[in-house]
Parts: C-alpha cells; structure tokens; sequence
C-alpha cells in the first residue's frame, strides 16, 4: 500500500489510480463485448454467460495485490460494468489508515438478457491535485451558505405555491 501523509493525499491518489486502471482496461472489454451486440450474455440469474466471460480480456489478477481490485459485474441484469477498487493509506501516529477509492464504468446496457448498448470509451479523470480538491470544496462550501441565505429569505413562505 501507497502511504500518504494526509488523508487528502491518500484520496487523491486512490481516486487517480482506481480511474487509470479503469482507462487501462474499458477499451478492450468494450472491443470483446461488441459481437455480442444484441445477443443474449446472461444467465437467469444474472450473471454473466460462459462464453462472454472467455471472450472478455483477462483483468489483472490482484488477488495477491490487496490494494486494487477490478471485476466485471451485470448490476443485477440491467447493465454491464467495470468495477475497479483502490487503497492508498495515510501515516498515523500509531497506525497506518485506509482510504479507499472507487470506479465504475457502464460498459453496457441489458435488456431481458441481450446486450442492447455499448457506451462509447469516455477516459477517467486520472490528475487530481490535492489542491483542485480543497478549491472545489470552498466553492460548494461557498454555494452552500449562499442557499442557506436565500432560503433564510423564503422562511414561511416555502419555494411553491400550491
């Protein structure tokens, strides 16, 4: 594991690697999903036919690797996606803390079954700054107290009239 001196730090790096491993893999599970365009790749259940799961490219093998994982999934037979999981940790006093990340790439689009859709390779944002996070922040911290004035304003009287 990756460790960090801040836990924005950990976040940040977690989040940039969970996306590059995700940029690094959906081009070519899209490619391998394509001739199954309007076929059936699920079972009943939900999961996923044999003969797609062989077509698809091998993912990593991070069994080993507790710090990232990535695992193709139907979401319960309505869609078809790329999950990827990461761990980076931050210094503590005592002890070392985990901060995890998380990806998820619609690939697909199922309907009774069938693969209906494939959703164009659109690449991750992999450059997060510590500094764009803290920016970002401030602003809907900003954007927030602005709200809570304007309804402030609106107190009695609500947003609608019936």
């Amino acid at each position: 594991m990756q460790i960090h001196d801040t836990a924005l730090a950990a976040k940040v790096a977690a989040q940039n690697e969970a996306n590059a491993v995700a940029n690094q893999h959906t081009p070519a599970l899209l490619a391998a999903l394509s001739p199954f365009m309007g076929k059936n790749v699920c079972k009943v259940t939900g999961e996923l036919l044999a003969k797609v799961k062989a077509a698809l490219p091998a993912l990593p093998d991070y069994s080993n690797n507790r710090d990232v994982s990535c695992w193709v999934s139907t979401g319960h037979g309505y869609s078809i996606t790329l999950n990827v999981k990461t761990c980076h940790g931050q210094r503590k006093k005592d002890y070392t803390g985990a901060h995890y990340a998380e990806t998820l790439v619609y690939l697909g689009e199922l309907s009774n079954g069938e693969l209906s859709k494939l959703y164009p390779f659109e690449p991750r944002h992999t450059d997060y700054t510590e500094a764009e996070i803290i920016a970002a922040r401030k602003e809907v911290n900003a954007a927030k107290d602005a709200l809570s004035k304007a309804q402030g304003k609106l107190a009695g009287f609500g947003e609608h009239d019936n």
